[in-house]
């Protein structure tokens, strides 16, 4: 039986699939981690694994040695002589690329949250383990690199074992945290059952309570085992493929078990209609079970062109039939059906509820999407995947050649499909394509993509102001060209997430602008009233309002417009209505005390001992606040925040200034107001540093 056919078959039995995650800060070893699974499964050869990181396929992450996009395989592994479906996804550790790991939790049910024995719990760890409590998610976890404490840091077997201890005591901690409000089960990690694992992902060894006491193997044994350097003594007694595997089985859920609590908290329908219960249940056989398909990818394949990637919530997806877009109401065939393989992908001709595949046949549609059998044009969507982080960075981009702009602009339009925190538009004023991310590396990979498929060139990173108003409006109204407005702008974040509105009611429309965590309510009142293309005009308005805003030309951030009541009595037209919307907008902008503010990063430093002064010299010189500093043996951990607009360039600063020793992570935090003489300096700098570029989004 080929390894397709063995797939095919396993995907009928949903209590022997497992879908699941690999996530961490970056540098952790999450790809390294899952070398040793694609060795369970006999695709790897054990010799290479720990070091080949087979699921970095793209040159460029092999070069920098971190994850960038996430990469799907599927894997066949076996305990105790059973088989079971491993659906693996590797995601970037990175926070530029969170959007990405954001998409990819959407489709699994568990996660194993690597940790880094030295660094410990850091920025993007917490930031992975609150995004997989907010998808429904279980985290469990894997201690990493143990070998370090051994051969650097120099602990004795008792001080290995407390450290582990805090490990998993903080992440514990953080889970709790996380899912104080939310409806998933209470989850807990323990050393005890094997739910906690601990050793090297590098020398593929590792180790669990349970198999301690099976093997009766202590630390002492594993600190000897080091001081006399027989580490493949150590891989033979205790090879990672064993305690990973049974974490995997015993302790992440399938399929059936997870979405019973998973569904109520990524969809907001009718859990007790047919539909619910069908997905709720994960159910497959069955004429009447309708197909539920959560989209969360789209990628180009050289071969099969846009590929669709997501998961199935409820029904069998079968080649060659039709579906429904429930956002766009629309109706596309499916032609094909992947199962990928890291780089390579295998063809399928369908696929029952529980499993994660890819599409192919849709054309472009919005990652997000849910797709439906065309018995179900009228359930609602999934709820839209939230990301934790805003774009604060933006570059230009140009094609070397004039001539090539058209392809440059066909070619941003798939990348901005296929990133979700990258956000592409053209300055009304300089005529400039600008590309807006989470941070230098995240724009400077798009770039770099870009070029290979068509020469082009980028400005300097610049970083993108906003405006946040710090009051409600209060209704206002306003009378122009025989129309008349009356609406109210009120704050729309709490924590950088999006809050729901005490005025929206059944039968309200509602639009999210996630880019900026904005939303737009129209009274369903004047939805009856007035026509598709009206509404759709006032919606015009309300964005150009938004995405330039009233004070400075800023994107206006953390806005809900609600919209009261609207006539026209003198007929609806375009002309009319989107400039009455964009200054009734940008009244009620005003008077909700509208500012300039500038994103500030959290930023989190280790360094050796010796460089602490260095370091923070480094951070007061860029206006940075220093919050907190502690220590872990020889290391010492500073937390703080750093403007972004100072963050550019601090890499080389800290591996100049600590010879490579120190390691950080930046996230974006919050916006504070910015003075009019900070400002112009910024504007100041950037006419220096661009010379002719005087027209940007961000000044």
């Amino acid at each position: 039986m080929s390894l397709i056919e063995k797939i095919s078959n396993l995907m009928t039995n949903q209590k022997k699939i497992r879908n699941i995650a690999l996530v961490a800060h970056i540098d952790h070893g999450k790809t390294t981690l899952s070398d040793s699974l694609l060795v369970s499964a006999g695709i790897l050869a054990p010799s290479i694994a720990g070091e080949a990181r087979a699921l970095d396929f793209l040159p460029e992450e092999q070069r920098r040695g971190i994850t960038m996009k996430t990469a799907n395989i599927s894997l066949i592994v076996k305990k105790e002589d059973k088989e079971f479906l491993v659906n693996l996804i590797d995601s970037p550790g990175h926070v530029d690329f969170s959007g990405k790991v954001a998409r990819a939790l959407r489709i699994v049910d568990g996660a194993i949250v690597v940790i880094d024995a030295v660094e410990q719990v850091m920025a993007q760890t917490e930031t992975v383990i609150r995004q997989c409590v907010t998808e429904g998610v279980k985290p469990i976890l894997f201690i990493n690199k143990v070998d370090r404490l051994i051969n650097e840091l120099k602990l004795t077997p008792n001080q290995i074992a407390e450290r582990i201890e805090i490990i998993y005591n903080n992440f514990n901690a953080l889970v709790k945290k996380f899912s104080k409000n939310s409806s998933v089960p209470k989850w807990r990690s323990s050393t005890r059952d094997g739910s906690v694992v601990f050793g090297s992902a590098l020398h593929r060894w590792a180790i669990s309570i349970p198999i301690a006491k099976e093997t009766e193997i202590t630390f002492d044994q594993i600190v000897e085992y080091y001081t006399k350097n027989e580490i493949e003594t150590l891989q033979q007694l205790l090879p990672i493929e064993k305690p990973l595997i049974d974490m995997i089985i015993n302790h992440l859920p399938d399929p059936i078990t997870a979405q019973k609590y998973r569904i109520q908290n990524i969809w907001k329908g009718d859990l007790t209609s047919s539909v619910g219960k069908a997905m709720t249940n994960c159910q497959a056989e069955g004429e009447d079970i309708p197909l539920v398909f959560g989209s969360t990818k789209i990628l180009m394949d050289k071969h099969a062109g846009l590929l669709v990637l997501g998961r199935i919530f409820s029904g069998v997806l079968k080649e060659k039939t039709n579906v429904v877009l429930l956002n766009t109401k629309e109706t596309r065939k499916i032609q094909s059906i992947f199962v990928f393989m890291g780089e390579d992908k295998k063809r399928i001709t369908q696929v029952p509820a529980g499993n994660t595949v890819a599409i192919s046949g849709l054309g472009e549609i919005n990652p997000g999407e849910t797709l439906v059998s065309t018995t179900q044009k009228e359930m609602l969507p999934f709820e839209e995947i939230k990301y934790l982080a805003n774009p604060v960075v933006t570059v230009a981009i140009e094609p070397e050649m004039l001539r090539d702009l058209p392809q440059l602009k066909r070619v941003l339009e798939r990348f901005d499909m296929e990133d979700p925190n990258l956000l592409i538009r053209t300055d009304d004023q300089s005529g400039e394509i600008l590309l807006m991310g989470l941070g230098e590396l995240h724009l400077e990979t798009v770039v770099n993509d870009v070029s290979l498929l068509i020469k082009c060139t980028s400005s300097s990173p610049l970083v993108i102001f906003v405006e946040r108003i710090s009051k409600p409006s209060g209704e206002i109204s306003r009378d122009e060209f025989g129309s008349k407005v009356k609406l109210l702008v009120e704050s729309n974040t709490e924590d950088e997430t999006i809050t729901p509105s005490d005025d929206k009611e059944i039968g309200d429309f509602s639009q999210v602008l996630s880019q900026y965590k904005n939303e737009i309510i129209i009274k369903k009142s004047i939805i009856n009233k007035f026509s598709k293309e009206a509404i759709e005009n006032i919606l015009v308005g309300i964005r150009n309002a938004l995405i330039s805003g009233p004070i400075s030309s800023k994107p206006v951030s953390g806005v809900r417009v609600i919209i009261t009541d609207f006539e026209a009595t003198e007929g609806e037209k375009f002309e009319h209505t989107v400039p009455l919307l964009r200054n009734s907008v940008w009244d009620a902008l005003r008077k909700g005390d509208i500012a300039t503010q500038e994103p500030i990063y959290k930023i989190q430093i280790t360094t050796p001992a010796m460089y602490l002064g260095k370091v923070t010299s480094v951070i007061n010189k860029r206006r940075g606040n220093i919050i907190d500093v502690r220590s872990d043996q020889d290391l010492m951990i500073i937390s703080g925040s750093l403007p972004v607009a100072e963050s550019f360039k601090i890499d080389q600063d800290l591996r100049s200034d600590t010879e490579g020793r120190a390691f950080w992570q930046m996230s974006f935090e919050r916006y504070e107001i910015i003075s009019e003489t900070r400002l112009d300096e910024y504007k100041q700098k950037q006419l220096k540093n661009n010379g002719k570029r005087k027209n940007r989004l961000s000044y």
